[in-house]
């Protein structure tokens, strides 16, 4: 997605731990901004989603991921 790269910022942290020998858990926790505030919002197609509008706001939103994997073998 060369788009995106243009005009979002991404802020990213998270952890993962092992609960047992076959419990593994992953958290993480995203942020998205504009680059600018007279940065447009694209869709996936390359598209303008949202017109940029100078002087707004530049956060996009947030994201929370939480995974759980269970090892049901060694392979």
């Amino acid at each position: 997605m060369r788009w995106a790269a243009r005009t979002l910022l991404q802020f990213r942290v998270g952890v993962e731990e092992y609960a047992t020998k076959k419990w593994l858990f992953k958290q993480a926790f995203e942020g998205f901004w504009l680059a600018t505030s007279n940065d447009n919002f694209y869709a996936s197609s390359g598209a303008i989603s949202v017109p940029a509008r100078p002087g707004a706001s530049r956060h996009i939103g947030n994201e929370l991921d939480l995974v759980a994997e269970y090892q049901l073998n060694k392979d």
